[in-house]
């Protein structure tokens, strides 16, 4: 079920800016979301629980709190907590009253914003969920679409509890294409109008080394309905099995905001995981690092003799012959001679990386020695991606 949604609320809204209290203003189209400080809101998405739970032979009930996470007006989140959670109580009580009477536990899964600020920010209490043992699955979900979520703090809070922690993958998004991956980077290589079986593995391999019980797809259907009709769904026969895509090959890509993300609800823009991408650099000294998530051995592999290459892709945004840039990778100063590709102000650079990525997090330095004096933009770190490819076969 999904908890709210702007598509297609009538009465109960959260509603146009409120010109008397600027506190409160909605922007954009999270007004056409359901007002959750409504009681006949929280009586209505209740009933249509108990409605399921009643009437159905389910195994458990999903509630996406994700799909749109504005419930309650602008600056009242955090103090309406209280509401939800009862809600949340009422139907928990109706899963177990269902399951005692047929014998066996029906679950409670949630989908909620990546941390507990992140979620409390809009008044989900997950905290507060997982010590009264409300829940019984939690996925680290979305509001924007990121590669690589932070899932680690709900994996640490649910150890020694049954609650399961069950990684969010969203890999379309309506068909627009990768979500945080740079735009023309389709016209340099040319990739699909959807995410990769490399891309689908790296992104659950890094999960699955994080520690997760399980994957979660959302909205991966649509790769049929808007880009092929004729996909094999090739990577959802593989990400649940770490083991089976260890040694495949693999497309890691580090998040960036959407390209079509200026359009988004401003008001939920301070409950956005921040992306560690883009990196804008204005003057000589200038210096920032990223963090890379690699869930391959590629010392192991390498030594097995089954490791054909590894690609650290780096693309600077402005970047010219008169701009000095030192780039290291976990400490290592990268070859400046690396193979350069130039679309328009874009300077995407390839790093034989083999030696010096490592299983776990990888840190990118850049650090700007010199910047053209003729160019007033600054540089900026739009992407980063890591592609390793096994010997044929493997």
């Amino acid at each position: 079920m999904r908890v709210n949604d702007y598509h297609d609320g009538i009465d109960w809204l959260l509603g146009a800016p409120e010109k008397t209290n600027a506190e409160f203003e909605h922007h954009g189209i999270s007004r056409y979301g359901y007002n959750f400080l409504v009681p006949e809101v929280r009586a209505y998405k209740l009933a249509l629980a108990e409605e399921t739970i009643a009437n159905y032979d389910l195994d458990g009930l999903d509630w996406d709190f994700c799909r749109w996470p504005r419930l309650f007006p602008g600056g009242r989140q955090r103090e309406s907590k209280q509401l939800l959670t009862d809600l949340i109580r009422q139907i928990k009580a109706a899963l177990e009253k269902k399951s005692k009477k047929i014998g066996r536990k029906l679950r409670f899964s949630v989908r909620v914003p990546p941390t507990f600020e992140l979620a409390l920010g809009f008044g989900i209490d997950v905290r507060t969920w997982l010590e009264e043992g409300l829940v019984d699955i939690l996925v680290p979900g979305a509001v924007n679409n990121m590669q690589r979520l932070s899932v680690e703090e709900y994996i640490e809070s649910a150890k020694g509890t049954d609650v399961e922690v069950i990684a969010h993958i969203d890999m379309n998004v309506n068909g627009i294409g990768y979500p945080t991956r740079n735009h023309l980077g389709f016209v340099m290589w040319p990739d699909r109008g959807y995410f990769t079986d490399e891309m689908y593995r790296a992104v659950a391999a890094s999960y699955w080394q994080a520690g997760v019980d399980g994957i979660y797809l959302w909205n991966n259907h649509l790769v049929e309905f808007s880009r092929n009709m004729h996909f094999e769904r090739t990577p959802w026969k593989e990400i649940g099995d770490a083991d089976l895509i260890a040694r495949k090959n693999k497309h890691y890509i580090v998040d960036r905001p959407l390209d079509w993300q200026e359009w988004r609800d401003e008001a939920q823009a301070p409950f956005i995981p921040e992306c560690p991408l883009p990196a804008r650099l204005a003057r000589a000294d200038d210096a920032a690092e990223r963090p890379i998530d690699i869930a391959d051995d590629l010392l192991s592999a390498s030594q097995d003799g089954l490791l054909d290459e590894v690609i650290l892709r780096v693309m600077i945004y402005n970047l010219t012959v008169l701009d000095t840039l030192k780039l290291s990778l976990n400490g290592a100063v990268l070859d400046s001679g690396a193979q350069k590709r130039i679309l328009y102000n874009e300077c995407w650079i390839d790093f034989n990386a083999a030696a010096l990525l490592r299983k776990g997090w990888n840190h990118l330095g850049v650090n700007v020695k010199a910047r053209n004096p003729h160019i007033d933009a600054p540089l900026s770190v739009e992407s980063v991606e890591v592609i390793v490819r096994y010997e044929p076969g493997v």
